[in-house]
């Protein structure tokens, strides 16, 4: 699996959310642990595959895919409705990571899907998941 800190870090720096952290952040957070306003992002490993095999013991490419988790409070707008709009958080995490690569010699990240992952007493989450491939070699 990839290193999911420089993602972690990339997107604590893009100031879009009030809180960034990683899967032991997300299990506090969904226990309604998350203090204060957020908005909230936590990023998660979600699944590794790979190509079959060379049995030569050439290489095998490998598909690694993560999530990030955002979460929002209700807020009132102006008129005093109540705003859940996550739309500009998920542009904003795709504007940061779509066609950057995490580290050398793994591909750049591309979008794999989103949508609603939770609807609670602590907010609205959202999950994007991004994938990025690199390369292995076995022992020949």
């Amino acid at each position: 699996m990839i290193d999911l800190a420089p993602i972690i870090d990339r997107l604590s720096a893009s100031g879009l959310f009030a809180q960034v952290g990683g899967a032991a952040d997300y299990a506090a957070a969904a226990s309604g642990l998350a203090t204060g306003d957020g908005p909230f992002c936590f990023i998660v490993p979600m699944e590794v595959s790979a190509s079959p095999p060379d049995y030569s013991g050439g290489p095998q490419v490998v598909s690694d895919t993560f999530g990030i988790l955002m979460m929002i409070r209700p807020r009132g707008d102006a008129q005093g409705r109540m705003v859940m709009d996550v739309r500009p958080l998920s542009a904003g995490v795709s504007a940061n990571l779509l066609g950057w690569s995490p580290a050398p010699g793994i591909d750049p990240i591309f979008m794999r899907s989103g949508g609603l992952h939770d609807f609670s007493a602590n907010g609205l989450w959202w999950l994007d998941t991004f994938t990025c491939k690199t390369t292995i070699w076995g022992i020949p």
